[in-house]
């Protein structure tokens, strides 16, 4: 029995040494109450399924996405920016038509409003800042607005473009891939559009990089198959194919910090792809 005793007297003296305290894990009451969800049987959303009692869940980024509040109702958000401490969304209702629209949040997605009218715009598919200036791609017209989305104001035509799927800058220049045509505009004055080189057989431009030594790519399909990408190191003048020719459309393209290129791929496999070289 004293053997017992002494053994308990050392760890308990253990704890005292190496400084061990109790952690609250309970939700009710503790400072971090607000990150916990409540151990009772609940829905925690389509990602994270049914809780049950006893499975206390940390809402942790890596494991949750929450909910927002409902961006006005809308059937879709196609494009995504974030400028300062503002989150602004190219929304539609589709297949209602004309309800194209910038919704944007100043807490952090917690409540939306919506922005000034974009004329006839079935969607907004794409979104850019530039200088203090926001600018918004719809169904074959880019709009620009100078006070945070209140106003738009129409720039100049696209011409034969159906849809400005994608916008990017380099070197002050505004670029929009576009489709049916495949086509890639540039704007020097932000207001009138002129088409830069031949993209040869591209029909559809989904996503451009202007990649951090200068170049653009663009990124899209040949009439649904295959899919393809272009590179121009000359400001758009002259674009290069770079037989990239995985699954039937690419549809986005990123560069990491080590200057790798991936591009998004899909309607076969959805497969991601990478170069290190910017061509291969």
């Amino acid at each position: 029995m004293y053997r017992r005793l002494s053994i308990f007297l050392l760890f308990l003296a253990a704890i005292a040494v190496y400084g061990y305290e109790w952690v609250q894990t309970d939700w009710s009451g503790g400072s971090g109450a607000s990150y916990w969800g409540d151990s009772t049987r609940y829905y925690r959303g389509s990602l994270n399924g049914w809780r049950y009692p006893g499975s206390l869940t940390l809402n942790a980024p890596s494991d949750v996405w929450d909910v927002m509040g409902d961006p006005d109702g809308a059937t879709h958000i196609w494009a995504l920016l974030s400028v300062s401490e503002n989150i602004y969304a190219g929304a539609d209702n589709y297949p209602t038509a004309g309800t194209g629209r910038v919704l944007c949040s100043t807490d952090k997605g917690h409540n939306w409003t919506v922005g000034g009218s974009l004329g006839s715009a079935n969607y907004v598919h794409s979104l850019l800042e530039h200088d203090g200036v926001i600018y918004a791609g719809t169904n074959g017209e880019v709009y620009k607005s100078e006070d945070a989305c209140t106003t738009w104001t129409q720039t100049g035509s696209l011409s034969g473009a159906t849809s400005v799927n994608a916008l990017t800058v380099r070197n002050d220049t505004l670029f929009a891939g576009t489709g049916p045509n495949g086509d890639v505009f540039k704007s020097v004055d932000y207001t009138s559009w002129s088409n830069t080189g031949e993209l040869m057989g591209a029909t559809i431009i989904w996503d451009l990089l202007a990649s951090f030594d200068g170049a653009i790519y663009a990124a899209g399909t040949k009439g649904g198959d295959p899919s393809c990408i272009f590179r121009s190191t000359d400001g758009g003048a002259t674009w290069a194919d770079l037989d990239f020719s995985y699954d039937r459309c690419c549809y986005s393209l990123v560069q990491a910090s080590d200057s790798t290129i991936y591009a998004g791929t899909g309607i076969d496999s959805g497969d991601v792809y990478k170069t290190t070289d910017g061509e291969t």
